[in-house]
């Protein structure tokens, strides 16, 4: 098994592209999910509610100091690190917990309006932010939903592919690193833990899934018949019901990770874990 993919997610609910390698430490990949988009009053937008923002397509240059997104208006500049000329910091809200972050001003605001139809911001994170959640020690200090890596196989999107007349691709399920030579669909729920080169991972619990994998990543349109969440429902519900793809995971070594590497497995699991 090796690291077929490593995918950044510069800004949440956009598109991401593959990577070579990766700085990984407590808060994911170096660049992952670093920016947000989010109502004037600070809640967060994602493509659960306008999945057209699938379509944009963000980009790290100079490293992480500046990043452009480019989409039908042409390409947004802004910067990782606003400057004293735009407002303070100010709390934005991710689910239930709080980061401080700052506004990348009224261009990157206007831009982002325009594409959705609606007044938005948009925000980073702000110098030496962190982010408090109750009951989860592993929640990173950026805008993921809640760990800061995602895990999935390449037999686990085969199989699903194998009960679709329209298939689906990984970009559906959005993981950081993509996992393939996997012997069976779905063993990376008896996963907990692995090791690439210098890197430790550890596997949290699963993934569980929502409105956003039935949307197309190309046009940034809900599919019509719902899948793959209406055919994952037939078999990979957990106990509370909800459905799970993938595995949350957290580093407890952090180092590089490069595509390619080797995948070296702890002790499985006699049973998969679906929350905290």
């Amino acid at each position: 098994m090796h690291i077929e993919k490593l995918t950044l997610y510069p800004v949440k609910s956009m598109a991401g592209y593959d990577v070579p390698s990766a700085f990984c430490d407590e808060n994911g990949l170096e660049g992952d999910r670093r920016f947000v988009v989010t109502r004037p009053d600070g809640k967060f937008i994602t493509a659960r509610q306008y999945p057209k923002l699938l379509t944009l397509q963000p980009r790290w240059v100079d490293g992480f100091d500046r990043l452009e997104i480019k989409g039908p208006a042409g390409t947004l500049h802004v910067s990782a690190h606003p400057g004293e000329d735009e407002s303070a910091p100010v709390p934005v809200t991710v689910w239930n917990d709080t980061i401080l972050s700052g506004d990348c001003g009224e261009d990157a605001a206007n831009w982002i309006s325009e594409f959705l139809g609606r007044e938005a911001r948009l925000k980073t994170l702000a110098e030496n932010s962190s982010r408090q959640s109750d009951g989860n020690p592993f929640v990173p200090a950026s805008y993921a939903d809640a760990m800061p890596l995602l895990v999935l196989s390449d037999a686990s999107v085969e199989d699903m592919n194998s009960r679709l007349d329209s298939p689906v691709t990984v970009r559906n399920f959005r993981p950081n690193i993509y996992v393939s030579g996997v012997s069976s669909p779905f063993d990376e729920d008896y996963w907990s833990s692995f090791r690439a080169e210098d890197v430790e991972i550890t596997i949290v619990y699963g993934c569980s899934r929502c409105v956003m994998t039935t949307a197309d990543p190309e046009t940034g349109v809900f599919r019509k018949d719902k899948e793959p969440m209406k055919m994952l429902g037939s078999y990979r519900r957990g106990p509370d019901k909800q459905i799970y793809v993938g595995q949350n995971a957290a580093v407890s070594r952090a180092g590089v990770l490069r595509a390619g590497a080797e995948i070296i497995l702890g002790p499985r699991r006699d049973t998969p874990v679906y929350s905290l």
